[in-house]
């Protein structure tokens, strides 16, 4: 297995919770963010903090005193709003580079007593914990507690299969079979199974992570989860005050979101299983079922455009149905950054070049190199070829 940094492990996991853009807009995703930032009406605004925050963890996570003022800029982001994940997951990222492990598990631990269906932070916790000196035995229970959650949920992602592995439970080798049947090639679990599970070792991964430095143990580690792990990362409530009506409309938001979100997986893998086998009539059948109760959905929309095209219908249906989608797009600022938001503009706008510079280029990383780049690329470049790609991510 190739050797991966903490970092670059743990950034792959925010890329999976959606705390990061959909797709990595390289050098130019910090170009305009720094200078959107620059701004003094900007600076201090989460989303500033946040930016600024990861500016300094993925430039300078050997700089001591670069990661302390990081760590203050998510602390400062998480005052403002103790619920925004992105802020708390750069916080346990700065808190490992500064070998500040029981501060890391802290932060994970409020993370999950205010998120108790985030799945995916209870992994992490158990491979932490792992590394901070819990005996092999136990961490594998509690990787087997995940896994089982995960079971229950009912989806079958590469958190699951990395859970059950980790866990080396009984089914593992069967769960990690089936994951490698669906993991299409050039896709986000294609990648997965070629850079994680094939050959995959729990002795060289645990290693590899590298989330704890080697020879570090601690003898006492806390076991359970309680909102006190929250003192000193956010805002705590007065003692005996019952949680906030704004307080508790976000939770049920976030815990609804986190569910759409979820639902929205298992559907796409059932599909999946269709796109394997080029049945792309049944596969669509699938996805618009969902989609025509549940428009909320965004992530199985823009398959849903790919494959009415795909399949033949008509051209004002499917082109109707990317520009819906790029106004589901323009709902989140992080369009501006997202490649695909370009992409599926070229979708819905060809051949009118005039609409597609217009209406989306313009949008698209302002005054950056990257939005030059398209704005010359959409003169040599073909259609088909944007499709292709778009459906084969």
């Amino acid at each position: 297995m190739k050797q991966k940094s903490k970092v670059g492990l743990f950034l792959l996991a925010l890329l999976c919770l959606c705390a990061l853009p959909r797709v990595s807009a390289g050098v130019g995703y910090f170009e305009f963010w720094d200078q959107k930032c620059a701004q003094p009406e900007n600076r201090e605004t989460v989303r500033c903090l946040v930016h600024r925050a990861n500016s300094l963890t993925l430039k300078h996570s050997q700089n001591q005193d670069k990661m302390k003022q990081a760590i203050g800029l998510y602390k400062q982001a998480l005052a403002q709003d103790p619920w925004n994940f992105s802020a708390a997951s750069g916080l346990v990222t700065a808190y490992l580079e500064t070998k500040d492990y029981p501060g890391a598990l802290k932060t994970v631990n409020c993370t999950i007593s205010r998120r108790p269906w985030s799945l995916e932070a209870r992994l992490f916790r158990c491979q932490l914990l792992e590394g901070m000196g819990l005996p092999k035995a136990e961490a594998k229970r509690c990787f087997g507690e995940v896994a089982r959650l995960y079971r229950e949920s009912g989806r079958f992602d590469a958190s699951y299969v990395l859970a059950a592995l980790l866990a080396q439970s009984p089914e593992a080798e069967a769960i990690e079979r089936e994951f490698h049947k669906r993991a299409k090639p050039g896709t986000p679990d294609g990648y997965a199974w070629e850079t994680l599970f094939k050959d995959f070792d729990r002795d060289d991964y645990l290693k590899n992570a590298k989330l704890v430095e080697k020879g570090y143990k601690q003898t006492s580690l806390p076991r359970d989860i309680s909102p006190s792990d929250c003192a000193g990362i956010i805002p705590m409530p007065v003692q005996g005050r019952a949680m906030s009506s704004s307080d508790r409309a976000t939770a049920e938001r976030e815990e609804a979101e986190y569910h759409q979100k979820i639902r929205g997986q298992k559907i796409l893998a059932q599909a999946q299983s269709y796109l394997v086998q080029k049945d792309y009539g049944a596969a669509l059948e699938i996805i618009e079922a969902v989609t025509d109760t549940d428009p909320k959905i965004d992530q199985l929309r823009l398959l849903k455009c790919l494959l009415r095209e795909k399949t033949g219908r008509p051209e004002r249906e499917y082109q109707a149905c990317y520009r819906g989608y790029l106004a589901a797009l323009e709902r989140d600022d992080f369009h501006v950054v997202d490649p695909n938001y370009v992409r599926i503009g070229i979708l819905a706008y060809w051949p009118d070049k005039k609409s597609i510079r217009e209406k989306v280029i313009v949008n698209f990383m302002p005054g950056t190199q990257a939005q030059k780049n398209w704005d010359q690329f959409l003169d040599i470049l073909r259609r088909e070829d944007v499709f292709h790609e778009m459906l084969k991510w």
